[in-house]
């Protein structure tokens, strides 16, 4: 049987460690004939320390399904649409919105200390902030919407005119939109 674990609030209580026990329940899984695999908003590289290198080995989905790992390699990514990613970051920019864009495995972004997950980047140091210009394959953007809640029906708005086939998915959480490519349709 295959099992898929969410990371924050399943396996990890506290964003930044996983139970020793737990970790040796997941190890031995396979033991028993089950197969484990872990699915997070968190970027590959963010779940790298939480997880350890032998679970980070597994099967890895992260960022909301927009990339997949697995014995450490990139075996899956959902790339976001280029003009939906202009779109948002001449948005981002006209009104000086903090945001964060994932690639595969680097990042980037402007305010960054604003970014309710900031301190939780790349805590291994394997990643790269890079300049927006450099990172050309965005999988994901949140931006930081704290104080300008007024902007949330209009970024929407901009990015439906934008979308194709395929639409983005936008979640509000802790005053933020998470924004990327879906093959599934939004719903009303």
């Amino acid at each position: 049987m295959k099992f898929v674990f969410d990371l924050d609030g399943t396996l990890s209580f506290d964003g930044v460690t996983i139970d020793d026990e737990i970790k040796q329940v997941l190890l031995r899984a396979e033991e028993f004939g089950h197969e484990v695999a872990f699915a997070s908003a968190r970027s590959y590289r963010d779940c790298l320390g939480l997880l350890g290198d032998p679970l980070s080995q597994q099967l890895v989905i992260g960022l909301n399904g927009g990339l997949a790992y697995r014995q450490g390699q990139l075996v899956y990514e959902e790339q976001l649409d280029k003009d939906v990613y202009r779109e948002v970051l001449g948005f981002c920019r006209h009104y000086n919105l903090p945001f964060f864009v994932d690639d595969t495995f680097d990042y980037s972004g402007q305010i960054l200390e604003k970014i309710p997950f900031v301190a939780n980047v790349d805590p291994l140091k394997k990643a790269q902030y890079r300049s927006l210009e450099e990172l050309t394959d965005p999988i994901k953007v949140v931006i930081y919407m704290g104080g300008h809640e007024e902007l949330v029906d209009e970024i929407i708005e901009r990015i439906e005119r934008q979308i194709r086939p395929i639409s983005a998915i936008m979640r509000m959480k802790n005053a933020s939109i998470s924004i990327q490519q879906t093959l599934i349709k939004r719903q009303p």
